[in-house]
């Protein structure tokens, strides 16, 4: 990368206002999912990416600084407005053009169709309701929804092969974010597998793709799967027990054991899924008429002791 796009970026991440919130359409603007309606100057070009990852992780580091009510209204709010566009994005990632190892490491280029800033913002908003709403919408602007389970599932099965000879319980630190990654990227595939659990699986997920990723999903369960630590308290057997859970996605055949603890984890998912046709709050029911809670819901709880609830409800297009 250029030395004035490193200093560049050093400078807006040391110049970001202690006290000024990030909001959702920074991250908004910072993924391109729109235009910054404050600078031009404040917008990313297409192919500038590393600076976009390196920005993305300070506005995020930022925003988990919030109490977590907060962080709730601003990926709500996001979920809400541009959802749809970060999958398509995900599903269309720009390729860097910026000089940097995204542009010139084969390996390094590949890594970002499937890790990249719209993958990253995906894996940190899917607990959030609007993101099941998403999924199980049949609006055409939610179209893209099926295709997210498959393409992402595809691009890991082509870099599993890689990753695999680096992913160890002892590798050094600075290779143990490829772990961190392989974490991240299954615990959503497993959460869209559940979630389309009725379709039709070769939609869903293709055969093809699941018997290249099983190989791998099972030799990482073997690796970090603790049966003494199924909370997944550390790095490593918070690995596990998601390697373990995916391992019973894709597997085919499964004993009776196997049969049970998969019907459970599915239960389990599907329950905290249940809030997919809701706003930010819990007991707040979406109509069908204008994707808005519902009117005597909204004046029962309008200024809720915990928060407002105009700070959690947003109109969606889906």
């Amino acid at each position: 990368m250029a030395d004035n796009s490193s200093a560049r970026l050093l400078n807006l991440i040391r110049n970001l206002p202690e006290n000024s919130p990030i909001l959702s359409e920074d991250f908004a603007v910072l993924l391109g999912l729109k235009q910054s309606a404050v600078s031009p100057h404040k917008d990313i070009l297409k192919g500038d990416e590393y600076f976009r990852k390196a920005l993305l992780e300070a506005y995020m580091d930022r925003v988990l600084k919030e109490d977590e009510f907060q962080q709730d209204i601003i990926w709500s709010r996001f979920c809400a407005l541009y959802l749809p566009d970060l999958v398509n994005r995900f599903l269309d990632p720009w390729s860097a053009t910026d000089g940097s190892h995204f542009q010139t490491d084969p390996d390094a280029k590949e890594d970002y169709r499937l890790f990249n800033p719209w993958l990253r913002m995906l894996v940190m908003v899917q607990h959030i309701p609007y993101f099941g709403k998403y999924l199980r919408s049949k609006q055409l602007v939610a179209s893209g929804n099926l295709d997210l389970t498959r393409v992402l599932g595809e691009r890991l099965s082509h870099v599993a092969p890689r990753w695999d000879r680096r992913i160890t319980p002892t590798a050094r630190r600075t290779q143990r974010i490829l772990q961190r990654r392989a974490r991240d990227i299954l615990q959503l595939l497993s959460t869209l597998l559940t979630t389309f659990m009725n379709r039709d699986p070769e939609k869903v997920l293709p055969i093809q793709t699941k018997q290249k990723l099983l190989p791998f999903v099972k030799g990482w369960c073997d690796m970090f799967y603790n049966p003494s630590n199924v909370m997944g308290e550390d790095e490593d057997g918070m690995l596990g027990v998601i390697c373990s859970r995916m391992f019973l996605h894709l597997s085919s055949s499964r004993d009776d054991a196997g049969a049970s603890l998969h019907g459970h984890m599915l239960k389990k998912v599907k329950n905290q899924l249940k809030g997919w046709d809701q706003c930010g709050l819990p007991i707040c029911k979406v109509t069908n008429g204008d994707n808005k809670c519902n009117s005597n819901h909204q004046a029962l709880h309008w200024k809720w002791p915990s928060g407002a609830h105009k700070q959690m409800c947003f109109q969606t297009k889906f």
